[in-house]
């Protein structure tokens, strides 16, 4: 069977292609659908683990900074 070409236009351009260039799919199980769930439910507890990691480093240094402007403010009085 010799490949047939096709005119496809679109908004963006027009172009020429043979029926062999495109991408047929696959054949046999579809890729990932087996642990879908489960790849979905670990991606998200790690997003989580790494925003709470964030957010508690951020809390221990604005606890730190506020410390640090107790002890100055100790040491220097106001005029």
């Amino acid at each position: 069977m010799a490949n047939k070409i096709f005119y496809i236009k679109s908004e963006n351009n027009c172009m020429l292609q043979s029926i062999s260039e495109w991408n047929m799919p696959k054949k046999g199980k579809e890729k990932n659908t087996h642990n879908k769930a489960k790849h979905a439910k670990l991606m998200q507890r790690k997003k989580n683990k790494l925003k709470k990691e964030k957010e508690e480093r951020a809390a221990r240094l604005k606890a730190l900074v506020r410390k640090m402007h107790q002890q100055k403010n100790r040491e220097t009085p106001n005029e």
